[in-house]
This record gives structure tokens, C-alpha cells and sequence, in this order.
């Protein structure tokens, strides 16, 4: 649940937690979770678990599909270093899909990166919702 005092990053990770949760009720969508690093990216066991800011588990117990959602809520752009991060987070727990979400617009850098990977990646923009409510679609 968002509260009012949270801080405005938090806000929108909760806020993508709970749409993820409106669009595919019969999901699991957790909000700020840690994942462990696959074996094959960690030989040595020194690597901590990652943070993902909301996690969606869909399809069977047996063969589950794994989409991590990063919201970055900041006065600046991603950076192409943070979504090859996310991109490398993204192999490292073994997910199929990731989802970034920012409410200012990805720069180009990224947004051809992302096109490469379009089947496993997805770019959204959140933008602030006008005081007159949402628009129409």
C-alpha cells in the first residue's frame, strides 16, 4: 500500500507492484525482493543476492516464469551502465523478462539496446497522472 510519506521512488515502485498485481490477479507480484545469483555466475559463493525492486511469477510451480521490474523515480535519465546492470541482473537470477519503468524517457542508447533484446525487455515511461484523473484511451 502506497503511503503518503513514503519517498517518491518508493511510491512508484509500490504503485508498479500494484498495477502488476490489477493486471494478472492470478500472479505472484512481490514487491522488494532479493533473488540469489545462479550458481554459474557465482563459483566462488561470495555474491550477495539481488535486489529487485518488484518480482512477477507466472505459470506453473513446475516451470515458472520469472519477470523483474526495476522503477527508477529520480531527477535523472536511466544511464545506459544502469540498464546493462539490470540486463546482467536479469541473467544472473535466471529471469525471462524484464521490465524498467521510469517516469522521465529513456535516451536513445537505451532504448536501441532494449529493441535488441525486445523479447525479453521492455521500456515503459510513468508519467504523472493529470489532476483531471487519467485520460481516455
Amino acid at each position: 500500500m502506497v503511503k503518503k510519506t513514503d519517498p517518491k521512488w518508493l511510491e512508484a515502485e509500490k504503485l508498479v507492484t500494484m498495477i502488476e498485481k490489477a493486471i494478472d490477479p492470478n500472479a505472484t507480484v512481490l514487491h522488494d525482493q532479493k533473488l540469489p545469483v545462479l550458481e554459474k555466475y557465482d563459483l566462488k559463493k561470495r555474491r550477495k543476492p539481488r535486489q529487485i525492486d518488484t518480482l512477477v511469477v507466472t505459470g506453473p510451480s513446475h516451470r515458472p516464469t520469472l519477470t523483474i521490474i526495476e522503477v527508477q523515480k529520480r531527477n535523472s535519465r536511466v544511464e545506459l551502465n544502469t540498464f546493462q546492470g539490470w540486463l546482467k541482473k536479469l541473467e544472473e537470477v535466471g529471469a525471462q523478462h524484464l521490465v524498467c519503468v521510469s517516469h522521465l524517457p529513456f535516451p536513445v542508447s537505451v532504448r536501441d539496446l532494449a529493441e535488441a533484446e525486445s523479447q525479453k525487455v521492455k521500456l515503459i515511461q510513468l508519467t504523472e497522472v493529470p489532476p483531471d484523473g487519467i485520460p481516455p484511451q
